[in-house]
């Protein structure tokens, strides 16, 4: 969340769904480093790329949402 919001201030407001995918990445990459430190074991990082290829469609749907949801409200 940290990440998203650092980056919507440097980002313009037609970019609002780079942000919702950075924002996926982060959130994946976090998961799969709890799971490393919660399971001691790096067999968990086998499942990163499939985080990561859903988290960015699911990440630039609801950024795609979220800004025409914006424009459309002007905010």
């Amino acid at each position: 969340m940290c990440g998203m919001f650092l980056l919507r201030r440097v980002t313009d407001e037609k970019y609002l769904w780079v942000s919702s995918v950075i924002g996926a990445v982060l959130h994946n990459t976090g998961q799969i480093m709890v799971a490393v430190v919660m399971l001691k074991t790096a067999a968990v990082f086998s499942f990163f790329p499939f985080l990561l290829i859903s988290g960015c469609i699911a990440g630039a749907f609801t950024g795609i949402c979220a800004q025409i949801l914006c424009s459309r409200i002007n905010l």
